[in-house]
């Protein structure tokens, strides 16, 4: 090189820098693949001026001139800088470009640097956004046809793939220094892979109960090699009493959707078999709890379910400890609601429900602590209205001589 023109090894950085900053790649406008999260016009901004390398942590914003000349939101043509190739769609799809040409020349691909892994952040974005496409997916309950004619639920079709391209995505992450930006991205979304669907860091945990999900799911043996990984960005290795109480109340919220009257179970929607097996379930793990732990769990309001198959405030039910009597009572006192024999009287107790003994004693109390009227309001009373009824004198006459204590009959 002549002198004032730089050595080789500059103007081959010079050139470079070049290459991968201007739009000259040709790029997808469309997905490639169906479900493949993208970014859409309406969310597209078109400001970033042409030559201006852009972050690769950010989401894709360089609208171009297409290769037709016409102006397009979603460009044709991008920066190698804000490109990958397609074997990484899954991993980048929502914020950056998908290159169409198979590029192999090593030198290009270094030059590019599509032979590191996707940026973390972008990785966090994509999990988010992929989360959110299964549930639209599987809310949606839509169906296709196979070549054979057969029909086939889409949202099956997406978790084959999601169970195929989602622990490349964790491995990439494992390999990731920058947990603090990935935690941060990923904080309260749900991002965790189950198999079914996706979860926060809250609803997973490396131990959980049985029958729990969707409200508390344990990691799946899939997830296991990432689990230093997990650990890291927040999962737990057990969840808490306070997920028990927390998933009882979801229970609750669902049950008296339609009837929120927390004295009447009018309109309430009932539990399915699950659900009760899964709220008798929380109950019992309340109940066995260490004693310096029930008391805090006394201190919040617990819920459980009903013999009619909804929930209550465990505060408002009563567990059978009389049972000679309860049949009689119940027909007598509309207020008392039962619990779900299932729960048992003991871990009733536990988690506060009312000992129906209790119940009935408190009100014979209240009962005899009724005063008795005086002799002479009595005998007021009684001489306005007894005249009218056949008899009534005489066993006014013995009520008021009971009211002063002497002993009078009513015969």
């Amino acid at each position: 090189a002549e002198e004032g023109e730089g050595s080789e090894p500059e103007l081959w950085l010079k050139f470079v820098r070049e290459l991968v900053s201007i739009p000259w790649l040709p790029v997808h406008t469309t997905p490639m693949i169906e479900h493949l999260p993208w970014r859409t016009s309406a969310s597209t901004s078109t400001n970033t001026r042409a030559g201006t390398r852009a972050s690769a942590s950010t989401p894709r914003n360089d609208a171009r001139l297409s290769s037709s000349g016409t102006s397009s939101t979603v460009p044709a043509v991008a920066p190698p800088s804000r490109t990958r190739p397609k074997e990484n769609a899954w991993a980048c799809s929502y914020s950056m470009n998908i290159a169409k040409p198979a590029i192999t020349s090593e030198t290009l691909r270094r030059a590019f640097t599509w032979e590191d892994d996707v940026p973390a952040g972008v990785i966090a974005v994509q999990l988010a956004r992929l989360a959110r496409t299964y549930r639209d997916v599987a809310a949606s309950g839509t169906s296709g046809v196979d070549e054979e004619g057969r029909n086939f639920s889409k949202a099956a079709e997406l978790r084959v793939s999601l169970n195929m391209e989602v622990p490349k995505l964790y491995t990439m992450l494992n390999r990731s220094t920058d947990l603090d930006q990935i935690r941060s991205s990923l904080n309260g979304k749900p991002w965790v892979w189950v198999g079914d669907g996706f979860v926060t860091t809250n609803q997973v945990a490396f131990e959980a109960p049985p029958n729990a999900k969707p409200y508390l799911t344990p990691v799946p043996p899939e997830l296991e090699a990432f689990s230093a990984l997990l650990r890291s960005l927040g999962v737990r290795e057990s969840f808490s009493p306070m997920d028990y109480i927390k998933t009882l109340e979801k229970l609750y919220e669902q049950s008296v959707a339609l009837n929120p009257d927390l004295n009447s179970s009018t309109d309430r929607k009932e539990l399915s078999d699950g659900e009760l097996d899964l709220a008798v379930g929380m109950c019992k793990l309340l109940a066995k709890l260490p004693m310096h732990e029930r008391e805090t769990v006394r201190a919040c309001t617990v819920y459980a379910p009903g013999a009619d198959m909804v929930m209550y405030k465990a505060a408002a039910l009563v567990y059978d400890d009389a049972p000679w009597l309860s049949s009689s009572v119940a027909g007598r006192m509309k207020a008392l609601h039962f619990v779900h024999t299932n729960v048992g009287n003991e871990v009733s107790a536990s988690i506060g429900v009312k000992s129906l003994r209790d119940v009935l004693l408190s009100s014979q109390a209240k009962q005899h602590a009724l005063p008795c009227p005086a002799a002479a309001k009595l005998r007021e009373l009684l001489s306005t209205e007894a005249p009218t009824l056949p008899g009534a004198g005489d066993a006014a006459a013995a009520a008021a001589a009971a009211a002063e204590g002497e002993g009078g009959e009513v015969g």
